[in-house]
């Protein structure tokens, strides 16, 4: 079939890009034919037309270049890829080698994993994985920060790194048995060889492992990255988890509200960031708690000079540092603007006045010192411009003050105003411009006589007005417009000749975004222990646990007169919490995990008093729901969930599991309760345990290194009133009854409840 030329070149780019929907550039609007264009119409449920092709009626639809954003994103929540089709050539360089089809090529390709809006704070992680009979091998990539990590992890816990991580995209093999549950709709299969080009770094890398498992993961991850988007990373992993950090579950993340999107959520109250990276920086700190005493230390000391020294904290605003990884990403992918250009530079500037700034204090903790001299080399001088702003406009000045002499612009513009003089005296008229005729004057219809008898030449008749022109205004047009292309082509070599000078400083750039996004996070932490009279945990080598006075950081700023309470397991292995639902036995589960996980992260916490050896491991099991996905009942759900954070748990665990065996009937629940403690208490786990049970609770009542706590409640004009507080001993009821009773249930089904009970 005969196509014409436009179509044809469609044809020919979608050929090499089946599985991806074509943003074709046409005009103003980025236009859709054929199954692309029904595919997006449905989806985005904007008008489907049609196009005539010789002998066949396409159809097609576009949407608005200017609004691209909004529809790429819609379109990738839906799992598609979409190649952007640009015009490499304006319509004058194609006359000139005597065409009249402009060139057209594939510019950008977006998957979830590679579109990300500037200063996003979240990573857009690329995960390959592959499996051996006992592991699997993960490897875990953002293009656009470079920030390249691999784990090896028991099969147990791929949902763990899936959650912690949270990928855009997946990547297995054609064929792959690996489960991925409900990620699967962001699984993208590799087909084929699968070989690519590495750089030396990840050949030394790959040399080093040994292990064919890891290379296929690796090999997929850039070939996947080699053949869709024409990159290779340049530098090799770093270890996802090191040795002075430990993890935390899927489980944890889930119950210690991290991420919710509901509400107020553990990383939203701590997120006193001013930086896009320092988000992301926070995000990882908070998922990767630190193990070692002495990390811990260096940050809280950074974290407390911050917030003993107001006057820094306020002589420097770190919300003007954008985000330098991903600005410089842009720009070395081909996007250009100056407003990006002018953030990125300004950018860089402000980073290094500030650690200019930082240099010059004294008594600087060990951390913050080691931070700041790590970047030794400034990769701008501050008079990289002559001045700056807070306007875009003046880089354009400054480059023209040099280059633009010899553009007579300013010349063109007279002499057209000049003509408009002349014109004015013969045609009442004004001068106007605009983007689709150009430049005319304008006048209204009684002058139409006087524009024909002059030999001028209308360009439009509108309800009222006549827009013409004359042949020495297309003449002025025509030299103005050359004289802007020239402008044009002048900035923009001067623009390239100074990024040049930038981009062979892309490791300088990527270390100077790590040391801006740490402190950012410290700082805020500063800040936030101001607000919130939050106090620096004293951390020891050796085993304790004892905080006075500790509140939910997350309850306490959501509800007034929050009551606080002690807990001491200094000399315990494992306390157990009996009494009613509603007495606060999860809230104190949650709160003392939250405040473990604050003091292992750095921060300060929201206890008057604590002292902590850190754990290895901190994982707290709260409630359970029927997995219908995968046909698994509440108690099988409980029970698996235990057995993954028993997996591996020590005495540098803690472990905190809410009313533990309830799935199941009374007999078995008891017994396995009984289990559980008395394997915990033998391998010396700190755990904290609540249950309804109150026969587990007498069972150990005796044991020297078990506590027993209650909820305190009081009676007032014959209604329960629960105290939220605890005490050592076991609860004489669960109260049951009671609660039902509070809750509304008919009082006919209470007395029957109540005479069955006695």
């Amino acid at each position: 079939m005969n196509d014409t030329p436009i179509i044809q070149q469609y044809k020919n780019i979608k050929a090499s890009h089946n599985d991806k929907i074509i943003f074709f550039h046409l005009g103003d609007f980025y236009e859709m034919f054929y199954e692309d264009a029904v595919l997006v119409s449905n989806i985005l449920g904007i008008t489907l037309t049609q196009r005539k092709n010789l002998e066949e009626i396409v159809p097609m639809c576009g949407i608005p270049i200017s609004n691209k954003d909004v529809y790429i994103k819609k379109l990738l929540r839906e799992g598609h890829k979409i190649a952007i089709c640009e015009q490499t050539e304006t319509p004058d360089e194609a006359k000139k080698r005597g065409c009249k089809l402009v060139n057209r090529s594939i510019t950008s390709i977006f998957s979830q994993s590679t579109y990300f809006e500037e200063d996003s704070a979240f990573n857009n992680y690329m995960l390959s994985i592959t499996e051996d009979t006992y592991m699997y091998f993960c490897f875990y990539l953002d293009i656009s920060t470079k920030d390249f990590f691999y784990e090896k992890i028991n099969k147990n816990h791929l949902m763990d790194i899936i959650h912690r991580i949270n990928p855009k995209e997946i990547l297995l093999v054609e064929n792959s048995n690996i489960n991925i549950g409900e990620f699967e709709d962001i699984v993208t299969y590799i087909k084929g060889n699968y070989t690519s080009n590495y750089p030396k770094e990840v050949e030394n890398f790959i040399s080093i492992s040994n292990n064919k498992m890891e290379e296929k993961a690796i090999n997929i991850l850039f070939y996947y990255i080699e053949s869709t988007y024409n990159i290779i990373p340049t530098h090799a992993p770093k270890i996802g988890v090191n040795s002075s950090e430990t993890m935390l579950d899927k489980i944890t993340i889930k119950n210690l509200d991290i991420f919710t999107d509901e509400g107020l959520s553990f990383f939203s109250l701590m997120n006193r960031t001013k930086t896009p990276m320092g988000k992301r920086k926070l995000r990882e700190m908070i998922v990767k708690p630190l193990i070692e005493s002495k990390s811990i230390k260096k940050r809280l000391e950074v974290v407390t000079f911050f917030a003993h020294n107001i006057i820094i904290n306020n002589s420097f605003n770190l919300n003007n540092i954008g985000d330098l990884s991903r600005y410089f990403y842009l720009l070395k992918k081909g996007k250009r603007g100056y407003n990006l250009v002018f953030k990125f530079i300004e950018s860089i500037i402000n980073s290094q006045k500030f650690i200019d700034y930082m240099k010059k204090k004294e008594n600087l903790p060990l951390l913050l010192l080691e931070l700041i001299n790590s970047y030794k080399t400034p990769i701008l001088c501050e008079d990289f411009f002559d001045k700056i702003e807070n306007k875009p406009n003046i880089f354009k000045e400054n480059i023209s003050k040099e280059l633009l002499k010899n553009i007579n612009i300013n010349e063109a513009i007279k002499d057209m105003e000049e003509e408009t003089k002349f014109i004015q005296k013969i045609v009442f008229c004004k001068l106007c411009n605009n983007s689709i005729i150009g430049y005319f004057f304008e006048t209204s219809k009684n002058e139409q006589n006087k524009i024909e008898a002059n030999g001028f030449i209308i360009k439009q008749i509108l309800k009222n007005v006549i827009r013409f022109t004359t042949k020495k205004l297309i003449e002025l047009e025509n030299q103005l417009y050359c004289l802007e292309e020239q402008k044009k082509d002048l900035l923009k070599n001067h623009l390239e000749i100074y990024l040049e000078k930038i981009f062979i400083e892309e490791e300088n750039i990527h270390k100077l975004s790590e040391i801006i996004s740490y402190i950012d996070v410290l700082y805020g932490f500063g800040e936030l222990a101001l607000e919130n009279n939050y106090k620096i945990p004293i951390i020891k080598d050796k085993f304790c646990f004892f905080y006075k006075q500790g509140r939910h950081p997350i309850i306490e700023k959501i509800k007034n007169n929050f009551i606080p309470n002690d807990l001491s397991l200094n000399n315990y292995n494992i306390s157990i919490i009996t009494g009613a639902n509603m007495g606060g036995k999860s809230t104190l589960m949650r709160q003392t995990a939250l405040i473990t996980l604050m003091a292992q992260i750095g921060s300060f916490v929201s206890a008057d008093f604590f002292e902590i050896r850190p754990f290895k491991k901190i994982s707290i099991r709260i409630g359970s729901g029927d997995n219908y996905k995968q046909d698994a009942s509440t108690f099988f759900e409980e029970m698996k969930e235990i057995s993954n954070i028993i997996e591996n748990a020590d005495e540098y665990s803690l472990l905190l599991i809410d009313e533990i065996a309830r799935g199941t009937g009374y007999k078995e629940g008891v017994s396995l309760s009984k289990g559980i403690i008395e394997y915990l208490y033998n391998k010396k786990i700190l755990s904290i345990i609540s249950t309804h049970y109150l026969e587990i609770a007498h069972h150990f009542y005796n044991y020297e290194k078990i506590l027993c706590l209650k909820i305190c409640y009081l009676y007032k004009e014959n209604n329960l009133i629960f105290l939220h507080k605890f005490l050592e001993g076991i609860a004489e009821s669960s109260l049951g009854i009671e609660v039902a009773k509070m809750a509304g249930i008919p009082l006919e089904i209470i007395k029957t409840a109540e005479s069955n009970n006695n």
